[in-house]
């Protein structure tokens, strides 16, 4: 990255003053590391949609090149910073997740999602001959309305009975 930035900076172009000016604009965003705004730049969208031109006048070939290597450090400059923000939000929804269940521990309450997850926890430890020992009869029909809203997990539970 620090050379694209040496070379976009150390580089002189001999076209037009509106082009120019161009150029300039380009030089100050790289030179600060602005690359959100590099990608905003006509030009750099111009570049993107097959048309590698600056108001109708096409770009040089050394400043055509400069700009593809802009637009791979502006890609590589999106990716890293959506996995930040990806990596913050998933650390923010943890803590959150962590304190969440704590507070429902401490209060004593329940979501509907952990009264199956703990039906899960014993489905999983109880033989059906447990349950039918628990209920004390055995289970000769099972009726389920409204099965294709049932979830995987609810369907874990119900399935050794089926």
């Amino acid at each position: 990255m620090e050379a694209l930035k040496q070379e976009v900076q150390h580089r002189e172009f001999d076209v037009k003053p509106t082009m120019l000016t161009h150029w300039k604009v380009v030089q100050d965003l790289v030179a600060t590391d602005q690359w959100d705004k590099v990608t905003e730049l006509t030009s750099v969208q111009n570049i993107l949609d097959g048309n590698p031109k600056y108001r109708r006048m096409p770009f040089p070939e050394d400043m055509q090149r400069l700009f593809d290597a802009m637009i791979v450090q502006c890609r590589w400059w999106i990716v890293h910073r959506l996995a930040k923000r990806n990596q913050s939000t998933w650390a923010l929804l943890k803590q959150f997740g962590e304190v969440f269940e704590e507070s429902k521990d401490q209060l004593g309450q329940l979501r509907f999602a952990d009264v199956t997850d703990r039906l899960k926890t014993i489905a999983n430890q109880w033989t059906t001959d447990r349950f039918s020992f628990r209920l004390d009869n055995q289970i000769q029909h099972l009726l389920l309305d409204e099965f294709q809203d049932t979830s995987p997990v609810q369907w874990s539970i119900v399935r050794p009975f089926a």
